[in-house]
């Protein structure tokens, strides 16, 4: 006579529920693209925040005088040269 341990018997339970979990998402998501692909649901587009909303009326202005340096492209130097020994 077979008998399982009970240990054997959970991780058997644990294997079958990791497979049908792992199809229900598979399923999950190929039903919800054929849904979005056939336009039957829409996601609601995001509105962008105003620049009003995004940064508070106390906080808009820095407090330093800074000038910050525009620069058009990427600038590369080469190293100095080593002096001789």
């Amino acid at each position: 006579m077979n008998t399982t341990t009970p240990l054997a018997r959970l991780m058997r339970l644990a294997f079958h529920l990791m497979i049908a979990s792992a199809a229900a998402l598979v399923l999950w998501t190929a039903w919800t693209g054929y849904l979005l692909a056939t336009g039957q649901i829409r996601p609601t587009p995001t509105r962008a925040a105003t620049a009003a909303e995004a940064i508070p009326e106390r906080h808009a202005a820095p407090v330093c005088d800074c000038h910050h340096a525009h620069r058009d492209e990427l600038q590369v130097r080469a190293a100095e040269p080593m002096p001789a020994t």
